[in-house]
């Protein structure tokens, strides 16, 4: 119990004071997957 409730306030506190950094990661990281798949694409293309 104590591990929990002391685990939810960090995760809670991290993405209330950061959201636009965690959305800025988020569309980096679909930004990177969208590179990946285009260039797997290309390939196959080729």
């Amino acid at each position: 119990m104590d591990r929990q409730t002391e685990r939810t306030p960090q995760l809670t506190q991290t993405s209330v004071v950061n959201p636009l950094s965690t959305i800025m990661h988020f569309h980096i990281q679909s930004g990177y997957y969208l590179l990946i798949l285009y260039s797997f694409r290309n390939l196959r293309g080729d």
